[in-house]
């Protein structure tokens, strides 16, 4: 069968061999089209679902990025807050112990007069 094959392939002239090659060509060529489309629409098909999983990683990330603000805010509001209780609990402890800030040593203390 084969030697056949080979006799055919003699007896074609120059004109039906490349009309041959050309339409083998074509095939071919049409096959790998078809199978490059189906390539780019499962490319395409995976960047939309990239995209969509971008947008909402970055969608949860502005979330929590709010979150953390409001949190800090609030332990910033909550810490000033408890500063404040410190220095009035200080006063309070400072006067019901009737302590009196020092005399700096710029201003020395006077001796009391005798009467």
């Amino acid at each position: 069968m084969a030697k056949a094959a080979r006799e055919a392939l003699k007896r074609l002239t120059e004109p039906e061999l490349r009309r041959i090659v050309r339409e083998e060509l074509d095939y071919f060529r049409r096959e790998f089209d078809a199978r490059m489309d189906g390539l780019e629409a499962k490319v395409d098909a995976t960047n939309q679902r990239i995209d969509s999983a971008e947008k909402s990683v970055n969608q949860r990330i502005d979330v929590t990025n709010q979150r953390i603000d409001s949190l800090e805010r609030s332990v910033n509001q909550r810490l000033d807050d408890l500063r404040q209780q410190v220095v009035f609990l200080q006063q309070l402890v400072m006067q019901a112990l009737d302590i009196r800030p020092k005399p700096q040593a710029a201003s020395p203390a006077r001796p009391e007069s005798e009467s």
